[in-house]
């Protein structure tokens, strides 16, 4: 087992579904007090009855917790994966461990001592009161199958009668497939009798806010998927159940905004979220429920990223639907489109306006201002399919990475003029204009801070992410290696291994690593769109049944 050290701790901790609420602020408290510990395949983390205590979260790996029955035999008690914590009951309660935990591949763990552990409750407040809810429950649990600690999350549908099993039903259906743990639902109804055929289903009609609890916690502690339906609940029945609930998706018609802000108020660990019915919601919201979202980063790359076209090509060809898309540059074009539901066939039609090096050379308008080309013709061939879109009406969220050249930061954009985002995130600088924010940033080419934008996705709870890096590495020779070569040629090559370099590190975290450059290509040969596009609807095929394996 050997230390890392890392400037990408934040990052790490972000990725983390449980710090997922946290402000930046938060985040960086969490930050310093937790090391980064790299275990092998078949190392044990902890052992069965040793008290040896600390919280744990996998970034990266699987981890078998298992006990030893009475027999003397491993029972396997769960797996856990990238994304989830665990150690917190034998933290909280100074007892001994009662399983093992074990890596099943080559593992990287944020771990955080019991000192620091206590003092970021007491630090941050959120995590204090979640882990104390965590810990009562376990503690009234009759059932817990043998588990260290509780993972649960209770989710509440508020709407409208004949509408309630439309979401719920299939979204319980989904969740059970995902993650292959039975949900439950609970129905606090008046004048409906306490019974149910569905083995799912559980209906009360108690209003005693003693046997409301008693009645929750029996079923948090042994279900890890608990959906209530507030529909028909009385007001005061309804107050006792918002306090145990962390998810409530609304119908817009039921609160209005001010009546939403006052129970944020109330309950400020609470979010609240819009219903949505549509099939292929409800399988992304499963994939969310169970912490197996799947999501594309885009990287930058100029031309070269147009094989990124032949990847939406396979993933729509295959009914592969992801549930976040990042982009960076060329990444942030390919990305907009695919997020906004258009066909590849559009985009193949978008590159065959510059499918010769004459058309090419067309949309190059000169301005020698504050970059060689203003950026306006590659402006209008967008807002041929994209104008007027904002980032809410995109049918996959999608965030574009940029940089802040005043600050030297990453700007992460996901909301607002869907096009004004896309011509920051590819103003190569000296090459296109920066685009001027009213607020006084300018921004430039993503490409220079996040070249492959894994950590947007990550830090959204992403846990399952196919990284497609279109940088090309020193094994692949590029025009721009030519033995004498140009300043331009210096200049492209500097960027190549910077920026492939920085790729390849950030697909550390993805699970799916896709590099589609080919042999003699470069940067600038646009009007070779369809070619590069057929190239990496061939690299992604290659690896087609592991981008499968990510939905199962």
């Amino acid at each position: 087992m050997a230390h890392q050290h890392s400037l990408g701790k934040y990052y790490l901790v972000e990725g983390i579904p449980i710090f997922h609420n946290l402000s930046e602020a938060e985040i960086d408290t969490v930050a310093e007090k937790i090391q980064i510990l790299e275990y092998k395949k078949g190392e044990l983390i902890y052992t069965e009855g040793k008290s040896d205590s600390y919280f744990f979260a996998i970034t990266q790996g699987l981890i078998e917790v298992f006990r030893k029955n009475s027999n003397d035999k491993i029972e396997i008690v769960e797996i856990l994966r990238k994304g989830d914590y665990f150690g917190i009951i034998s933290l909280l309660t100074n007892q001994a461990h009662s399983t093992s935990a074990r890596c099943l591949e080559d593992t990287r763990i944020l771990r955080m001592n019991p000192d620091d552990f206590r003092s970021l409750i007491q630090d941050v407040p959120s995590l204090g009161h979640y882990f104390s809810k965590l810990l009562s429950l376990s503690l009234k649990g009759s059932d817990s199958k043998g588990k260290d600690d509780i993972r649960n999350t209770t989710y509440a549908y508020w709407g409208i009668e004949n509408r309630s099993n439309q979401f719920l039903l299939p979204l319980m259906k989904y969740t059970e497939d995902v993650s292959q743990k039975q949900p439950i639902l609970l129905k606090f109804q008046r004048n409906k009798a306490e019974h149910s055929s569905q083995s799912y289903l559980k209906i009360y009609n108690t209003i005693s806010k003693p046997r409301i609890r008693e009645i929750l916690e029996s079923f948090i502690t042994k279900f890890e998927y608990v959906f209530i339906d507030l529909t028909d609940t009385l007001p005061e029945v309804r107050r006792t159940l918002l306090e145990f609930i962390d998810c409530i998706y609304l119908e817009d018609s039921i609160l209005s905004e001010q009546d939403q802000l006052r129970i944020k108020t109330d309950f400020p660990n609470l979010q609240i979220e819009k219903v949505d019915i549509e099939d292929s919601s409800l399988r992304s919201l499963a994939r969310k429920i169970s912490g197996k979202r799947v999501g594309i980063a885009l990287g930058g790359g100029a031309a070269l990223g147009l094989s990124q076209i032949g990847i939406l090509k396979v993933c729509q060809e295959e009914n592969l639907e992801f549930d976040m898309i990042s982009g960076t540059s060329i990444g942030a074009v390919v990305g907009a489109y695919w997020a906004a539901g258009f066909p590849w066939e559009v985009l193949l039609e978008v590159i065959t306006e510059f499918d010769s090096f004459f058309k090419f050379f067309k949309f190059m308008d000169f301005s020698f201002q504050k970059g060689l080309f203003s950026g306006k013709n590659i402006r209008s061939l967008l807002e041929k399919h994209l104008k007027g879109l904002t980032f809410a009406d995109l049918k996959i969220p999608l965030k574009l990475i940029a940089c802040d050249i005043l600050t030297r930061t990453e700007v992460e954009l996901s909301e607002g003029n869907l096009v004004d985002a896309i011509m920051a995130s590819v103003a190569i600088p000296g090459v296109f204009s920066p685009i001027h924010l009213p607020d006084g940033r300018v921004l430039v080419d993503g490409g220079i801070v996040n070249p492959l934008p894994v950590s947007s996705l990550s830090k959204e709870g992403i846990t399952r992410i196919v990284a497609v890096n279109s940088m090309p590495s020193s094994r692949i020779t590029v025009k721009a290696n030519d033995k004498n070569p140009s300043i331009m040629d210096i200049i492209v090559n500097s960027l190549y291994s910077l920026q492939y370099r920085i790729g390849k590190y950030s697909a550390q975290d993805a699970d799916v690593y896709i590099n589609p450059v080919m042999e003699n290509s470069s940067w600038y040969e646009f009007y070779r769109g369809k070619e590069f596009m057929e190239f990496g609807e061939k690299k992604t095929k290659e690896v087609l049944s592991e981008i499968k394996e990510l939905f199962d």
